[in-house]
This record gives structure tokens, sequence and C-alpha cells, in this order.
């Protein structure tokens, strides 16, 4: 088995403080603990170099995104053409260690003739193109809809670059099936989160709680959607927390007494709201890759109120409630019961039993390093 390998990130991975970036810090972290020598590629844009990599990794690079304006009138993806970087290539080429792109955001060289006879590993975080067609759905911005749209048509063509993969690292069952189908060399591996055991508090809390970046439109529609839908409806208290939320969101959660809105909690303080909150509201109108604070909700937190599509591609049942957004009243009444219940033991040792089983690292690492064995 290969022990020194090259991880290509899309962004600097640290803080690790949202999806993406949380599956690459502590997959870097896990196969450092588990012996690895990590080549790490990062590209800067919006998040600075970081010591805590250096202490990770045994190398790290780090390489400025091309964001200029010529880089959105190529054929291929932005996301793609602005991380082609010959310097990433010319580090890559010193050496015959197995790559792992991190997305398809990465692949850049993926087919490159100087690359051939490598094990090259692409981790699909979404199925990108169907990512980008939802924002575009979701997005009220005229020309930020219209980014999307182009974005989605040119992953749709670029993904079939994804043949030149030796195995492709889906992070859902959803999704490793659509990569299967496709181009016959898809292994599920499911997200490194960093949590290691379900921390969840026994007994009841005094709010419910939904967290995201409120700065992307999944999130702040969602946030909008329970503020008129349950918060409105309802005597309970509520806690929306998250980064960046706009402006019309801050305007609505001002109208209501019974709703907190806190801005840009740090990352200690986001994770006693949610550990103390009672229900964990994980709603998502978009059901693509799977969602990392579904995750770290089920982990570290009491109940967990669901809808279909935050679990889609997945195999989380037991230890979920389940509601549709399209019945608002009964998601107020599953809201209303959860909040008549308390957090008991069963319900704890029933959270452990399926959480561990599915989202357990150490089943992580053994896939990983099963797929670095193959050469």
């Amino acid at each position: 088995m290969h022990k020194e390998i090259h991880l290509i990130a899309f962004n600097v991975p640290y803080p690790a403080n949202y999806g993406g970036v949380i599956d690459v810090f502590y997959k870097l972290k896990a196969l450092s603990q588990n012996g690895f020598k990590v080549h790490l590629h990062a590209f800067k844009y919006g998040r600075a170099e970081a010591e805590e990599l250096e202490n990770l990794a045994y190398k790290v690079y780090y390489y400025k995104r091309n964001q200029s304006i010529l880089a959105h009138f190529s054929k291929f993806p932005y996301i793609v053409k602005s991380r082609e970087v010959k310097m990433l290539l010319e580090n890559l080429e010193k050496d015959s260690f197995p790559i792992i792109f991190e997305g398809i955001h990465t692949t850049a060289y993926l087919n490159n003739p100087l690359l051939n006879n490598r094990l090259k590993l692409v981790r699909a975080h979404n199925v990108e193109h169907h990512y980008y067609e939802n924002l575009a759905k979701s997005e009220t911005v005229f020309w930020k809809k219209i980014f999307f749209k182009i974005e989605s048509r040119k992953l749709k063509k670029y993904e079939l670059i994804l043949k030149n993969a030796s195995a492709i690292l889906s992070i859902s069952s959803k999704d490793q099936e659509y990569f299967q189908n496709r181009y016959g060399n898809s292994h599920l591996l499911p997200p490194f989160h960093g949590n290691e055991n379900v921390e969840s508090k026994l007994g009841s809390g005094d709010y419910a709680i939904f967290h995201g970046n409120l700065s992307v439109a999944e999130n702040y529609e969602m946030a909008e959607w329970i503020i008129e839908n349950i918060v409105a409806k309802s005597q309970r208290q509520f806690v929306i927390a998250g980064s960046n939320p706009i402006k019309s969101l801050v305007g609505k959660a001002r109208k209501y007494e019974n709703l907190k809105l806190i801005s840009n909690p740090s990352h200690a303080e986001m994770s006693k709201l949610i550990q103390e909150a009672h229900i964990n509201l994980l709603f998502t109108n978009q059901a693509t890759g799977i969602k990392l604070k579904l995750i770290n909700s089920l982990y570290n937190a009491r109940f967990c109120l669901c809808n279909s599509k935050m679990l889609e591609g997945t195999s989380v049942s037991k230890s979920v409630d389940v509601c549709e957004l399209n019945k608002p009243s009964d998601v107020t009444l599953s809201v209303e019961n959860l909040f008549e219940n308390s957090f008991k033991q069963a319900d704890l040792d029933k959270r452990k039993a399926e959480i561990d089983k599915l989202f357990k690292t150490e089943n992580s690492v053994l896939v990983l390093q099963s797929l670095l064995h193959k050469k």
C-alpha cells in the first residue's frame, strides 16, 4: 500500500467550518493518524494559510485561484478552470504517488498524459451539475441565476472526465448509484466529520434550532420558510444561527419575540447551541450529496426533525423524526409533539447503534485504504 499520497483540496481546509472542507480536513487528519504522509495542495481564496495544516500534512502547497473574468469564458466549468494552475501539475509529476482529487473542482489535470499510470481517486461531494441546477432554481439575483445555469450545463458535459479516474469516491448511496451507472468505478465513502462518539444530552431543551450558512440561498430560504410557517404559528422558542445572514432574513427575524437570530457564532458557541437545543430542524430543498450538518447533529443533538430530502442518499431512519415541508401544519404538529417529550436513554441508545454503523470514521479509513492498496 502507498503510504505517501497527494491530496488536492478545492479550498484551504481550515478552519473546518462548512460542508466540503469539513470532509477534506478530517480526511487529512484521519490519513495522517493512520501513518500516511500527505502532500496537501490547497487553493487560496478568502482563506489564509493555516499552521494547523502544517501539523497534519507531510508537506503543504498553496496556489492562488485564478478568479479573473477570463476564466468565466472557458468551455470548462469556472470551478475547474479557475483551479488550473501549472505549478500544481509540476508538483504532481515529481513522483508516482496516488492522487486524491477533492471534488470535480480540482480535476483540471485528471486526464493529463503526464499523470498516466497513476492511481487517481476523485472525491465526489455532489453530482455537481445537479447541485448547480438547484442553486439556479433557488437564486433570486438575476446574474447569479444565469451563472449557475451556465455552470450546470458546462459541468454536465465536463463530468465525462471522470472516465479517467481510477475510482470515484461517492459521498452518499444515491450519488454512488448515479456514478456507478455512468462510469462503473464508484465506491461509497461516507464523509469524514470529526465526531468520535454520540454526545447527545439526555433531558429537554428550551428551543428548536436551525443552523447553516445563512448567505447561501438553500439555507436562508429555508430559514425564512421556518419563520413564516413555524415560528409565526408557535409559542415555542426558536433559534436561527449561522454565518452572514442576508438582510431580509434579519428583518423577518426581528418581528418575532420567540425567535433569536445569532449571526456568525464561534465554533464553540455553535456546538453548544446544537447540543443544548431540544430539537434540531434539519430541512433542505436540495437532495444533493449528504449534509454534514445532519451528521454533526446526529452525533451531538437531542431530537432531529428532518424532511425526506435531507435524508435522501443516506440510510438514516431510526434516530430521526421525519416530516414533509409541503404540509406546514404537520411540521408544526411534529415540533409540538417533540417538545412534549424528553430525550431518554432509549433514544440515545438507538442513535448510537445506527450512527456508529453508518458514519464511524474508522470504517471510512478502511474503505480508502483498500482503494489505495490496489496499486
